[in-house]
């Protein structure tokens, strides 16, 4: 298995507890110029650079990639208004956004057919054979 993850200091130890030595993992770690005098707020500023770093095992460089869980994360702050910026959509309390984000990904994952799939994620991983109606997820588990 390997995983590449930002610069964040608590991924480090999450990924030795969960997976051990198990796994190889590297950390990219994006830096930006530092722009003074005006309001950047909205728009994106430009990579300046973001060295891959291996950080345990054998991680193979031809697979590191930050892409798969940016493009996430933008899905899901398009898709549900409580990850969305500058916005007062947000949980009031935990359990409720766990079932926000439960809801979420398994109406993704076995609900939506996917422009560039052309079926559920979970249909093209083998998971289930059908497109699923969110009803019949709830029942499901």
């Amino acid at each position: 298995m390997q995983l590449t993850i930002d610069g964040s200091s608590p991924f480090i130890n999450a990924v030795d507890h969960a997976f051990g030595v198990n796994v190889g993992y590297a950390k990219q770690i994006k830096t930006y110029p530092g722009v003074e005098g005006r309001d950047t707020r909205y728009s994106p500023s430009q990579i300046v650079s973001a060295p891959l770093i291996p950080v345990t095992g054998n991680p193979k460089p031809h697979l590191f990639s930050m892409s798969h869980i940016e493009r996430q994360n933008l899905a899901i702050r398009m898709q549900l208004k409580r990850f969305a910026r500058l916005t007062l959509g947000y949980s009031q309390k935990l359990a409720n956004l766990k079932a926000a984000l439960s809801q979420h990904f398994a109406w993704y994952n076995f609900c939506r057919i996917h422009h560039t799939l052309r079926v559920t994620p979970a249909m093209a991983a083998g998971i289930c054979d059908h497109v699923y109606d969110l009803g019949e997820l709830v029942g499901a588990f």
